[in-house]
C-alpha cells in the first residue's frame, strides 16, 4: 500500500489551502501530501517548455507517483508533461484541467480566459484533445485579461480576482460557458453574478481524480 491517496503538485503556495480543502470536504479520509515547486512555472514561462523543465517536472511526479495512489498536476502550462508521461510510463499522473475540458467541449461556444499568456498554448491543446476525443465541433475563443498576472505574482488576490470578474461580465455575451485557464482564477467563481456556466478545474478535477480513487 502505499504512503498516500492522492499528491498534488503546485507551482504556488496559494494552491495548498484550496486542493486541501476540496479534498477533505469531497472524502475526508483521504491521506495528502502536497509538492510545492514555482521554479517550475517561471522557467517554463522564461524559457518554455525546454528539456529541463521536463525533466525537473517529470522527476517531481515519479517521486510523487511512487508514495501515492495519483498524482495531479495542478499547472496548466505543465499539464501536456503530466499526461505524456503517463502515456510512456503508465503513471497513474493527471493534469487537473482535463476533467474541466471533458466538460467544456460539451458545449457548441466557448470562451476561455487567462492571466497567463503562458497557459494559451497548452490550454487550447487541451480543449482540442478533448475535442478529438469526444468527437465534438467546438468553436472556442481566447482571452488573455491584462495585468491580471502581475496582481497574482505581488500577492495582491483581491485585485487578480477583480479583474478576472470583470472579464467574465464583459466578455460572457454570445457563448455557452466560460472556461478559466488557470486553477488560481477559481476564486472569481464565488460570488459571481454570471448568466453562464464558468468552469474552474479545481472542483471539476478533484471530483474526478475522488471518483476514482473511491471505485478502485
Amino acid at each position: 500500500m502505499k504512503e498516500y491517496d492522492i499528491a498534488f503538485l503546485h507551482t504556488a503556495k496559494i494552491h495548498v489551502d484550496t486542493f486541501t480543502n476540496l479534498t477533505s470536504q469531497m472524502a475526508p479520509d483521504l491521506r495528502q501530501i502536497h509538492r510545492v515547486e514555482p521554479e517550475l512555472l517561471s522557467k517554463a514561462v522564461s524559457e518554455g517548455l525546454n528539456h529541463s523543465v521536463v525533466a525537473n517536472t517529470e522527476e517531481i511526479l515519479r517521486d510523487l507517483a511512487s508514495i501515492a495512489r495519483i498524482t495531479i498536476c495542478t499547472c496548466s502550462t505543465l499539464g501536456s508533461i503530466a499526461e505524456q508521461l503517463v502515456s510512456r510510463e503508465k503513471l497513474d499522473v493527471r493534469r487537473i484541467d482535463r476533467a474541466m475540458a471533458d466538460v467544456a467541449v460539451g458545449h457548441q461556444k466557448i470562451l476561455v480566459l487567462a492571466a497567463l499568456e503562458s497557459t494559451l498554448p497548452p490550454t487550447r491543446q487541451l480543449l482540442e484533445s478533448s475535442m478529438h476525443t469526444q468527437s465534438s465541433m467546438v468553436d472556442i475563443h481566447y482571452h488573455l485579461i491584462e495585468q491580471a498576472w502581475e496582481d497574482f505574482q505581488s500577492g495582491d488576490m483581491p485585485a487578480y480576482l477583480t479583474k478576472i470578474r470583470n472579464a467574465i461580465v464583459d466578455q460572457q455575451s454570445g457563448y455557452e460557458v466560460i472556461v478559466l485557464a488557470q486553477a488560481s482564477m477559481a476564486g472569481a467563481t464565488n460570488n459571481l453574478a454570471a448568466q453562464i456556466p464558468v468552469l474552474s478545474s479545481p472542483e471539476i478535477g478533484v471530483k474526478a481524480a475522488v471518483k476514482t480513487l473511491l471505485n478502485l
